[in-house]
């Protein structure tokens, strides 16, 4: 196997007297041996050992030196690969900036005893295999679940290989599917011009939807239009109505007329001329009456 560390790049990481190491293998720890003398800011130091077993766990410390000496190696990451294979498993996963300070609950990232040991557990040297995640949601057709990349009518899901070495999970088939296609929109936000939604139990399209709202918005406005206009029609046909039971025909007001005149000319009917000019001035008078009306 090949032990790879790599120094962080902390202020104070750089160590001056290196480290020793183990491994415990089939439960045994077998005899600590010298890992490098020195260690530079941002410096990756690597060492390679023969083991009957892959193990199961690593330890490293300082060197004991008398005088004792005050140091402390800061860690960014610790890589173990097995040879045979070329596969590789983080024993340390790796940090960047702030990460890889020396903080109260980040301990692990600094070698800094001669006496105590820091401890790591060693991943087990399984066949590498997919490690599937669940199906998301089925993606709306409007707005984003998950990301830029959310196409609609698409569930996605996370995929990826046990182990970070580049192609180790290519020896046991093709990636699995990331995306399948689905038609389940129970979930989605409710959208006006897709008021059924987009379940497949529907069976209309938001296409379909949207163009069946509108035609019944046009239904609603024909037949609102329709009783405008016979609501209309009824007001002006009993406006005429009301109005031509007010008007007084000119032929009543004419015989009205002539009877009143007749009954003020009565008195001068005793003589022929006095009645013809008796029955001129009604002639006359009923002209102008109905000539008034």
């Amino acid at each position: 196997v090949t032990l790879r560390i790599e120094t962080s790049q902390s202020n104070g990481s750089e160590t001056a007297v290196g480290a020793v190491f183990g491994f415990e293998v089939q439960q045994v720890w077998l005899v600590d041996e010298t890992f490098c003398t020195a260690a530079a800011q941002g410096e990756t130091v690597e060492r390679t050992r023969t083991l009957q077993h892959w193990p199961s766990r690593l330890r490293l410390r300082l060197p004991q030196r008398s005088p004792p000496t005050t140091d402390s190696w800061g860690l960014r990451r610790i890589l173990l690969t097995d040879t045979a294979s070329g596969r590789s498993f983080e024993v340390l996963r790796a940090c960047w900036n702030e990460g890889c300070d020396e903080v109260a609950d980040n301990t692990t990232r600094r070698v800094w005893s001669d006496s105590e040991y820091n401890e790591y557990e060693v991943p087990q040297l399984h066949p590498p295999e997919w490690l599937l995640g669940p199906w998301g949601s089925c993606c709306c057709p409007s707005g984003n679940n998950f990301s830029s990349g959310c196409t609609p009518g698409e569930q996605p899901r996370a995929v990826q290989c046990s182990e970070d070495t580049p192609g180790a999970c290519s020896t046991i088939g093709t990636r699995p599917a990331e995306v399948k296609t689905c038609q389940d929109y129970s979930h989605c936000p409710f959208d006006p011009f897709c008021p059924l939604g987009l379940d497949n139990d529907v069976g209309a399209s938001c296409e379909g939807q949207a163009l069946g709202l509108l035609g019944l918005l046009l239904t609603m406005v024909l037949v609102l239009g329709l009783t405008c206009r016979f609501c209309k029609w009824r007001w002006f046909a009993c406006h005429s109505k009301c109005l031509s039971s007010r008007v007084v025909h000119p032929t009543a007001v004419s015989e009205e007329g002539h009877a009143r005149e007749g009954r003020q000319l009565a008195p001068r009917q005793g003589g022929k001329a006095d009645g013809r000019a008796a029955r001129g001035d009604d002639v006359e008078m009923v002209f102008h009456s109905a000539h008034v009306g």
